[in-house]
């Protein structure tokens, strides 16, 4: 007979193995506080209705949950506002391996990467056809972009010949083309300026917007990363950029950034012209939970997790709504008191208070109830775990 394992224990659905929350596959999941739902659902709403782009900067904590923010925002995307005309194009994109130096190319490169080259190419194409047939609705090239080398490029990728697409394609996601110049029509080995940078998305939204009816919309998860940029004039030329991408009209953008103090958000996005373009209201602090949201959070948290029919038919088993004080099916596999004890520690502890450290203590005091053959964690048993809340 097969062993029985933690998530059999605990009745929980299938696919789990533990309380564990990944972005990449719980998008549809933003536990906790209903009212921050409901937040993320009337902004991207509040947009469709003026026609104007998003724009947010969500800082907080390690660990509080900016990512799963994010993750939780594309699923609202691609399901619920799927159908609205004119909704988004989300593409979530990591801010990686910057060093005190470092140009915006390393950025623009993943902006440009993650939209890949076989559905832009054809974008492209049919948006360069349409133009050519004289087709109201595309607005010509030459109109986006003030960079000539930006315009040509975008001709070849939308081209007849793939191989010189293929070439554009990189000198558009700032990468270096080097003798390859002359097959992309351009002058220079590859994309050196901010308005050259910003141009590129531009295009990009404009051909989204045309093709597929909806508005570009990037998510840049750990923004921190730009504080390790320490050298002034590339700290200037990050804001300069920046600037110039927050002035394309059709092109939404939140980035979350790990923080503990507002002093601790990066310089590049904190300067003057960059807040002015998000405006102040938009830069949202996640706080650390209180009682209340740790409470809402657990529930949450079980409540997707846990198998109700599963549950159901062990508690009717083992008889716990007769017998154990303060069982209550929503908060198994705690009971009341310990529910309200685990919520409390939390709670008092504002530098703990997040779901990381939330579900990595559920998860060891599932391992210890488990490996003590618990089916129900009591306040005392929180206790000998070291929670005396």
């Amino acid at each position: 007979m097969p062993q029985q394992t933690l998530a059999d224990w605990f009745c929980l659905r299938d696919g789990r193995q533990n309380f564990e929350i990944r972005p990449d596959r719980d998008q549809q999941f933003m536990f906790g506080n209903a009212e921050w739902r409901e937040q993320i659902r009337r902004e991207l709403d509040r947009s469709l209705l003026l026609t104007k782009p998003v724009r947010t900067v969500w800082w907080g904590d390690y660990g509080i949950g900016k990512t799963q923010r994010l993750r939780f925002t594309e699923h609202l995307i691609t399901t619920v506002f799927s159908d609205r005309p004119k909704s988004f194009f989300p593409i979530v994109v990591v801010t990686r391996d910057l060093q005190d130096k470092s140009g915006f190319e390393q950025l623009h490169y993943e902006l440009v990467n993650r939209l890949k080259f076989e559905q832009m190419r054809k974008d492209v194409v049919s948006y360069a056809k349409k133009l050519h047939h004289g087709i109201p609705g595309p607005v010509p090239f030459e109109q986006l972009t003030t960079s000539e080398d930006v315009l040509h490029a975008f001709e070849v990728l939308g081209g007849p010949n793939e191989r010189f697409a293929e070439t554009a394609w990189r000198f558009l996601a700032g990468q270096p083309v080097g003798k390859e110049m002359v097959v992309a029509n351009v002058h220079k080995d590859a994309l050196d300026s901010s308005v050259e940078f910003a141009d590129v998305l531009k295009v990009f939204a404009a051909v989204i917007e045309t093709e597929r009816s909806k508005q570009l919309f990037y998510m840049i998860d750990q923004v921190e990363a730009l504080s390790k940029i320490t050298n002034k004039n590339a700290e200037a030329r990050w804001v300069e950029t920046f600037r110039a991408v927050l002035d394309v009209p059709n092109l939404s953008l939140v980035l979350a950034i790990g923080a503990s103090r507002l002093d601790g958000i990066p310089a590049v996005v904190y300067a003057p012209e960059i807040v002015r373009r998000f405006t102040v209201d938009k830069y949202i602090q996640m706080r650390a939970y209180d009682t209340t949201d740790a409470e809402a959070f657990v529930k949450d948290l079980f409540g997707n997790l846990i198998d109700p029919e599963r549950r159901r038919v062990l508690q009717d088993a083992e008889g716990w709504e007769a017998t154990v004080p303060g069982y209550q099916p929503a908060l198994y596999p705690f009971t009341e008191g310990a529910f309200q004890k685990f919520c409390r520690y939390y709670g008092e502890q504002p530098k703990y208070a997040k779901p990381s450290e939330i579900i990595s203590k559920l998860d060891y005091l599932a391992a210890e109830a488990f490996l003590a053959k618990k089916r129900l964690m009591d306040a005392d048993f929180l206790v000998e775990q070291g929670i005396n809340a």
